[in-house]
């Protein structure tokens, strides 16, 4: 597995001279536009030079092994260091999952060739949801913004920050009317936090670990709270817009069903 130390050592070189990926250049459609592209390219490799080494080389089980190794460990050293907190969109990782892509495709085209409903369903379950959801996952990033609002109740809100501090309106208006802290009745130690705000002309509700679904691609979620000089109350909200989030659930649905198939397999083979 040369090649793929080899290909990795050069993202870490593109990564120390360039810097990591900006993903507002892959916003739509210049992402999914790539992203087709790259699944075409791979379908007619796939075709002119299956039984080739290198092509059995790529889609190989001891390659999906290593790759999915690789992305773990990025995965636990991205979450565990503080200062890698832009790792997700740095060169190497960003290269490692478009080599496990590509791997998982190879391995979809291939088993096509010699499709048999009753033997492959849950394989190919299994396989085209990862691919769905790494797809998304990867297409959608230039796709997916995050903004952040502070609201009062003074005032309507109608505009939103990005992380450069850049201004986005919005397409309703916010505004703070009550914020209640639920306490444990043994210790007085805070366990909830809840905002009622006015969005546009309704009261909604928006708690700490339950956004708020503005639509389908659009969720409000509760930040921080703070109390000003003057004594009126404020939070912070953050805006997430990800189009591409029912995409990657559907891929993580495919999966889980694909290894239910797996499992009732098993089961009957077991009974047998």
């Amino acid at each position: 597995m040369y090649w793929l130390a080899a290909y990795i050592s050069v993202f870490v070189v593109l990564q120390i001279l360039f810097g990591s990926v900006d993903t507002r250049l892959f916003a739509f459609p210049i992402g999914i536009t790539l992203g087709v592209a790259w699944i075409a390219i791979l379908y007619v490799m796939d075709k002119e030079y299956a039984h080739k080494p290198w092509m059995v080389s790529l889609r190989s089980p001891r390659t999906a092994c290593l790759l999915l190794a690789l992305t773990a460990i990025f995965c636990v050293l991205g979450g565990s260091v503080p200062q890698m907190a832009g790792f997700t969109t740095s060169l190497p990782f960003v290269a490692l999952l478009l080599a496990l892509l590509t791997n998982i495709l190879l391995v979809v085209f291939n088993r096509l060739h010699r499709f048999s409903m009753r033997r492959d369903a849950a394989f190919l379950a299994v396989h085209a949801g990862l691919c769905i959801a790494l797809f998304g996952g990867m297409m959608g990033a230039g796709d997916t913004r995050e903004l952040c609002t502070l609201v009062s109740q003074k005032e309507d809100v109608e505009k939103a920050y990005d992380r450069k501090g850049h201004a986005v309106p919005l397409d309703y208006s916010l505004r703070l009317i009550s914020f209640d802290i639920e306490k444990n009745k043994n210790d007085g130690t805070p366990v909830q936090y809840e905002a009622t705000v006015l969005v546009g002309d309704k009261l909604r509700q928006i708690a700490v670990n339950s956004p708020l679904a503005v639509s389908l691609c659009e969720d409000i979620y509760l930040g921080s709270y703070d109390i000003r000089s003057d004594g009126t109350p404020t939070c912070v909200l953050q805006i997430v817009r990800q189009p591409w989030k029912y995409a990657i659930l559907a891929g993580i649905v495919m999966l889980l069903g694909g290894v239910a198939l797996n499992l009732a397999d098993m089961t009957k083979g077991g009974r047998k």
